[in-house]
């Protein structure tokens, strides 16, 4: 991706790990970044343009407010010079790579899982971003992981287990906290909390975060499964699951939607669109709207704030 012969453009924060990572590895091989003040989505297809930009890294909220510029941003702007952008921080949708190949090209995107503590843990490269649907990659360099059942066993091919790695970029300790760091390690090697299942290749697909799985009926349910159908949804801008407390399923499936502008959907439409691609008892019993999601600086949608707004109760499944 780096090259003395390299122009990149950083506008992700410095203090977050791929933000700062991103921004100094241009430089780190001779080549040249332009660090912009804030994110602007025209602005930076502006400056893809101008600078004739070769690689430029990005969290997927990012690419959301791009796109909802609308195909003629991308008549006014040339962004065909870029030879690698990297997606990190958050979950890709597969609906959001398809429409970044689409528009930037189908050489040049990577999306990277990783996380403070163990640096970059894979990588999908861009000949797999439409032939592997839902996945994050293969290792990365120097990294091994492992998925392990609750029993602490291997999990088999296909089935979910929580992602382990290890690698010399794995950090060494929470500072001063003994017992967070012990919390997360297990014989050297570390997890962030993740649940995902590899494939007859060895490619890594991320199932969800271990705490917003929901048990609802005494079923495992995985929320980002639910939220690839809802973003398929050509009026969906940005979509979340959550559970909430029910005092018949334990946990209630509920999604959060913010709508595309000048577009309309209702609830009852968006259940109907999720029943023509999963089982029933994965179907949200309850949809709310919102003008948008809230996040972190790093683009990561904030579901505990959504945990707190909407637990609502019994009566309203």
């Amino acid at each position: 991706c780096y090259s003395p012969e390299d122009r990149a453009i950083a506008t992700a924060p410095l203090y977050h790990g791929a933000g700062f990572a991103f921004a100094m590895a241009p430089i780190y091989f001779g080549g040249f970044c332009e660090i912009l003040p804030r994110f602007d989505p025209e602005l930076i297809l502006s400056k893809i343009a101008q600078t004739r930009a070769t690689n430029i890294f990005m969290v997927p909220t990012y690419f959301h407010a791009i796109f909802a510029l609308g195909g003629a941003a991308f008549e006014r702007h040339g962004v065909r010079t870029l030879k690698a952008i990297i997606s990190n921080a958050a979950p890709l949708p597969q609906a959001t790579k398809e429409l970044i190949v689409e528009h930037f090209g189908d050489a040049v995107l990577h999306e990277t899982y990783g996380s403070t503590e163990g640096g970059i843990v894979t990588n999908l490269r861009p000949p797999d971003q439409l032939r592997k649907s839902g996945c994050v990659g293969l290792p990365f360099a120097c990294t091994e992981v492992r998925l392990l059942d609750e029993n602490g066993g291997e999990a088999a091919i296909g089935e979910v287990g929580e992602l382990f790695m290890r690698s010399p970029y794995l950090f060494n300790g929470y500072w001063n906290r003994p017992q967070e760091t012990a919390a997360v390690m297990r014989e050297g090697w570390f997890s962030a909390g993740d649940l995902g299942r590899r494939d007859d290749e060895g490619y890594v697909y991320l199932v969800d975060r271990k705490d917003d799985m929901i048990i609802s009926g005494g079923i495992n349910v995985y929320p980002r499964e639910i939220e690839e159908v809802l973003f398929h949804h050509p009026a969906v801008r940005e979509a979340a699951v959550i559970g909430v407390p029910d005092s018949y399923w334990g946990k209630r499936i509920m999604a959060i939607v913010a709508v595309r502008e000048e577009m309309t959907v209702s609830a009852g439409e968006l259940a109907e669109y999720c029943r023509q691609s999963l089982a029933g008892y994965k179907i949200p019993k309850t949809i709310r709207f919102i003008d948008a999601l809230p996040r972190n600086a790093a683009g990561k949608v904030l579901k505990t704030d959504l945990r707190d707004r909407f637990s609502a109760p019994d009566d309203d499944r």
